[in-house]
């Protein structure tokens, strides 16, 4: 009676392994299906929006937060007075903001 017992409790134990690993990999598989679904939105998001950036400028800030390098269409008037006419092109600045190189 107790080889039977024990035959039928191993015979259970087999199945519900069997059972397991069959979850596992289940689960392995819907990792993987979620993971993909949630990453695909920003891989096509990055994929259209990184060939042209379009801007009027773009301003440079050093660590202390200062304005160092100027960008843009038109540039703005340096910190010692106005330019005779608006400028487009790269400006760079001093750590004081004094216009150091206009390259219009």
């Amino acid at each position: 009676m107790k080889d039977e017992a024990v035959q039928i409790l191993q015979k259970r134990v087999h199945q519900l392994e069997s059972r397991l690993h069959l979850l596992c990999a289940a689960l392995v598989l819907l990792v993987c299906f979620v993971t993909g679904v949630l990453t695909l939105p920003s891989v096509r998001a990055q994929e259209s929006t990184a060939a042209i950036i379009r801007a009027r400028g773009l301003i440079i800030l050093d660590e202390q937060g200062r304005e160092r390098i100027f960008v843009g269409a038109p540039v703005p008037d340096p910190k010692e007075g106005t330019r005779r006419s608006p400028s487009t092109g790269l400006v760079i600045n001093d750590p004081a903001g004094h216009e150091r190189l206009d390259w219009a």
